[in-house]
């Protein structure tokens, strides 16, 4: 009796973005806006994030609809002083 085999895409489809993904996008293409002042490409994304380009245009849509965290820390002005050490800082 023959054996059918099953394919599988070796990419997962439709609009699937792996967990914790997103974060690591929104970083990159916020320093890629930064040190260009422009917005970030698929290709660009794609290439420094090492994925697929149809990943990366998820990503960007993604990106597009969701607004970027942020946090309330407050680093105290003492650790901001340029000669204070990392364990000055902790004491």
């Amino acid at each position: 009796m023959p054996v059918r085999a099953t394919l599988h895409p070796a990419e997962p489809t439709g609009d699937l973005i792996p967990d914790g993904l997103i974060p690591g996008a929104r970083i990159v293409a916020d320093a890629y806006h930064q040190a260009t002042g422009h917005t970030i490409t698929r290709d660009a994304l794609a290439e420094r994030l090492r994925i697929p380009a149809a990943l990366a245009d998820r990503l960007l849509a993604a990106l597009a609809a969701t607004e970027p965290t942020t946090t309330s820390i407050q680093v105290p002005a003492r650790l901001n002083h340029t000669t204070t050490t990392h364990a000055e800082a902790l004491a």
